[in-house]
Parts: C-alpha cells; sequence; structure tokens
C-alpha cells in the first residue's frame, strides 16, 4: 500500500538550482536564448514546488492551475554554452489575486548574469475563473526584501503606429500538456520576426501573455520601433495574443 502523500505546512522560500546551460538551448552566438531562459525558469519553478510535492499534476488533482500572465527580464550577461549556473526562484509576493515570482541567474562566483520577474494567478480549471491566493491550500512564504533588480511586470502598450511583420502559424510541436502554445515558445516568436541584432543587444525583455493560441492557429504579427528598444504584438483572429517589449 503507498503512503500518503504529505504536504508541508509551507513551500520553502527560496529554491536553488545548479544546472549546466546545455548546447542545445544555445543560438548561434552561442549564448541562452531567450525561449531557453523561460524553460529554465519554468523548471525551475516547478523543482520548487516539486519540494512540497506541489508539482503541476498535484496542483492539478485539487483543480487548480498557475496561469502566466507576463515575464520581465535584466538581462546583464547571457550564461554560455556549458557555463555552469545556479537558478534562484522565490515568490517575491502577492497584489491582490496576483503572484510574483523572482528567478535569478548567476555564475558559478555568483554574479547575476539574469534577474526576472513573472505575474501568475490561480485559476480553477473546471470553473475557469480566477481564485483568491487564499484558496490555495498550502501557505507559500513570499520573500519580497531579497536584493532583486528586476521591475515587477507593468501593463505593456503598443505605439499607435506599428508596421506588420509577418504570420506565425502554431505548430504541434509549440504545444504544452494543456494544448495551448507553451509561454516559453513566445519569446522565439517575438526574435525570429525582429532584427537578427536584436536579442544579441538587448538589456532585457518583457512579454504579455493576453489571450491563448492553439494549434493551427496563424497569429499575425506587428511592431515598431520605440526610442529604447522595439515593441511587438501579435493578433489572433479579434483577440491579442501577447504584446511584447525588447529593450536595448
Amino acid at each position: 500500500m503507498n503512503a500518503p502523500t504529505v504536504y508541508p505546512e509551507k513551500i520553502p522560500a527560496v529554491y536553488e538550482w545548479k544546472t549546466r546551460i546545455r548546447t542545445v538551448d544555445v543560438g548561434p552566438d552561442r549564448l541562452l536564448t531567450p525561449t531557453a531562459q523561460l524553460q529554465y525558469q519554468q523548471e525551475a519553478g516547478e523543482r520548487h514546488f516539486g519540494e512540497g510535492n506541489l508539482g503541476f499534476e498535484t496542483i492539478a488533482q485539487f483543480g487548480m492551475a498557475f496561469l502566466l500572465l507576463q515575464n520581465n527580464a535584466v538581462i546583464y550577461r547571457r550564461p554560455t554554452a556549458n557555463e555552469d549556473v545556479v537558478i534562484k526562484t522565490w515568490s517575491h509576493s502577492v497584489k491582490g489575486v496576483k503572484f510574483f515570482r523572482a528567478y535569478r541567474f548567476e555564475d558559478t562566483d555568483g554574479n547575476t548574469l539574469i534577474d526576472s520577474t513573472a505575474t501568475f494567478v490561480l485559476v480553477d480549471v473546471n470553473a475557469h475563473t480566477m481564485l483568491r491566493p487564499s484558496q490555495f491550500p498550502v501557505e507559500i512564504a513570499h520573500h519580497g526584501d531579497l536584493p532583486h533588480s528586476c521591475p515587477l511586470p507593468e501593463k505593456l502598450k503598443m505605439p499607435a503606429e506599428t508596421e506588420a511583420c509577418g504570420e506565425h502559424r502554431v505548430m504541434l510541436s509549440q504545444l504544452d500538456f494543456n494544448g495551448h502554445l507553451n509561454n516559453t515558445r513566445y519569446a522565439d516568436i517575438v526574435f525570429d520576426h525582429l532584427p537578427v541584432d536584436a536579442a544579441q543587444t538587448m538589456t532585457g525583455f518583457s512579454i504579455a501573455f493576453v489571450h491563448e493560441a492553439k494549434w493551427n492557429d496563424t497569429l499575425r504579427l506587428s511592431y515598431a520601433r520605440t526610442e529604447n528598444g522595439y515593441m511587438m504584438t501579435a493578433e489572433n483572429g479579434d483577440d491579442t495574443c501577447f504584446t511584447a517589449q525588447v529593450r536595448k
């Protein structure tokens, strides 16, 4: 007979993951790609909650899921292929229905490579409604006083004048376990349709995930050059799928 799953009274405040940047996660410049950065963040968050036996599959058994709304990142140096890094993540704070999670990529000397923050909401997967943070069955310890240089994500607004820059059809290989375009794949779409040096010269980026996209949906992309870099938006039918900002 299997022993019952034991849940902690609190999820540990900070989780540290020592890992090595895989060669498949870098681009032609041998630097970590923005999409791979988001994937490492997603994995770090999953490992953090997994420490308390609260991975996404267990949370789904409660009829709940965390929905990512936006990610913001400040980039000092993108790690290179085969570089050893430490990825730290913690719950930063809660405001209203929003959870804010912080991430930090460090080299082996403790230097900050990337600071990033993400906004989540807790949803009822059956009723398709947002839940209050207090409805999560385990207390989450917040650590908003830890030093961190990335501001919490703010609303992104496109300039009035934009230029069409292509279309993207959602492929089967880009879907997540919910059958939607995986949040980490949005960065590929952004940087595939900006000038080739956009990722190389950026100091950070932000992506707001507005409406889901499914297999075979075609996203219409538009962008604008700004004083600080680029803005991009994607329309899926009558809905805005995402809005992004790349800062130089």
